[in-house]
């Protein structure tokens, strides 16, 4: 019955507040004692030039990483450094220098037209027991997250713009629906009080309705109290020589198919309110980008191609 539903949802709840807590705790803890130098590694960077320096760089200024550069593995073919950087040796020497040197990990940090040059340095970190790492800094600087990723035994680099830690999803998920289940509840009487003064002042339905695009071009119906008299959407097009903003998106602050209504619910956002219902469904977050009109959005396409 549904105390046995709401005890199983409280249950599951709790459950997770304390796993997110626990792998905080431990996270934190980690970085802590390595901070104090305890379980420290140390790592070789394969590799000379800007590239292997900034791998150097990031990993020594975190020191709750707990890793130590213990030295450069300079390639064959590329003269010594003239910098005061310790240098373990050569490429052709890693079976070696692992063997005598206290190393945890080696970082390969080559440019991409020599990427072919380190198969076999691999596998002799993979004989000997020794984790690697590999820049994949191949295409140069942007703004997508990169990670690599298995597809039924192949390997794939992966670029994408939303997060992927599902643990993090499903949290950002549970925010969602509970807050917005309990706004819904507790702004009960607005939303009645809305409805209320729309229909009183003017034929039509209460919500307005339009087809906007969500995460990556996906089209979801959108919900708002109407603000304007109904048929207002079709003659949008009409009044675009007054757009105030700027590209594809339209503003207008004196537009005429806004409702007495309309401008005091406008004027409150209380207009808005019913975008609680999006983020119910799961149509939008109530934390991220707002959502564009599908004409908008393809102007905008336009625009930009």
């Amino acid at each position: 019955g549904t105390p046995k539903r709401a005890l199983v949802t409280s249950f599951l709840g709790i459950a997770l507040v304390f796993l997110l807590a626990s792998r905080l705790l431990l996270r934190l803890s980690a970085r802590v004692a390595r901070r104090r130098g305890f379980n420290t590694r140390y790592f070789a960077v394969v590799g000379s030039g800007e590239l292997a320096e900034d791998v150097v760089e990031t990993v020594g200024s975190h020191a709750e990483w707990g890793y130590a550069f213990a030295g450069y593995v300079l390639e064959d073919d590329v003269p010594s450094l003239t910098c005061d950087e310790p240098v373990l040796g050569r490429l052709r020497e890693l079976g070696s220098i692992l063997e005598n040197q206290v190393i945890d990990e080696v970082y390969f940090a080559v440019p991409r037209h020599r990427i072919d040059r380190i198969e076999g340095a691999l596998k002799v970190c993979e004989e000997q027991g020794v984790a690697t790492r590999v820049s994949l800094n191949l295409f140069g600087e942007g703004r997508a997250r990169m990670s690599l990723s298995e597809m039924d035994g192949l390997p794939m680099l992966s670029f994408t713009m939303t997060p992927t830690d599902e643990l993090a999803l499903l949290a950002k998920r549970v925010f969602d629906v509970v807050v917005s289940g309990t706004m819904l509840l507790l702004l009960a009487p607005v939303f009645a009080l809305a409805a209320l003064a729309i229909r009183l002042e003017s034929p039509g339905p209460v919500f307005f309705r339009q087809k906007r695009v969500g995460l990556n071009g996906r089209e979801f119906t959108f919900f708002k109290f109407r603000s304007m008299y109904q048929g207002a959407d079709a003659e949008k097009e009409k009044l675009f020589h007054h757009n105030e903003a700027n590209g594809a998106l339209f503003k207008m602050r004196d537009d005429p198919r806004i409702t007495k209504v309309g401008k005091i619910i406008r004027r409150y956002s209380i207009d808005e309110l019913p975008q609680l219902l999006n983020v119910l469904i799961g149509d939008m977050s109530l934390v991220g980008p707002r959502p564009l009109p599908v004409s908008d959005y393809r102007r905008m396409k336009e625009e930009d191609a």
